[in-house]
């Protein structure tokens, strides 16, 4: 494709913590299991800004987001932005789907 770029995908700092936590609690019980949850969680993350075609995901609870689930057997939820303009996009959120939702996160990943 002329012209096409490669997208980017962002972790804001808050994904990239709650992502370490989880995994370090999992690691601690059986690190095989969080080494394979965390290429899975990548996986995912690398989907949503795959050339030809990304994973949309499914409209998020707040306004201009989006989640994606990772899997069955990986119980965690992406919360992302999808830059219009260029594809690209920021995870602002890595739930494990046994914790609360986050705190409101705005389309452009300012919380209130």
């Amino acid at each position: 494709m002329r012209g096409a770029r490669n997208r980017q995908l962002d972790w804001h700092p808050d994904a990239i913590a709650e992502l370490a936590e989880s995994l370090a609690w999992y690691a601690q019980r059986n690190p095989h299991a969080a080494k394979r949850m965390r290429r899975v969680i990548e996986d995912a993350a690398q989907s949503l800004i795959a050339l030809p075609i990304a994973v949309s995901g499914r409209p998020g609870l707040v306004a201009g987001t989006r989640e994606l689930p990772v899997g069955q057997k990986v119980p965690f939820t992406l919360i992302f932005v999808r830059h219009r303009q260029t594809g690209d996009c920021t995870i602002f959120h890595c739930m494990h789907q046994r914790r609360n939702y986050p705190d409101e996160v705005h389309s452009n990943g300012e919380r209130d």
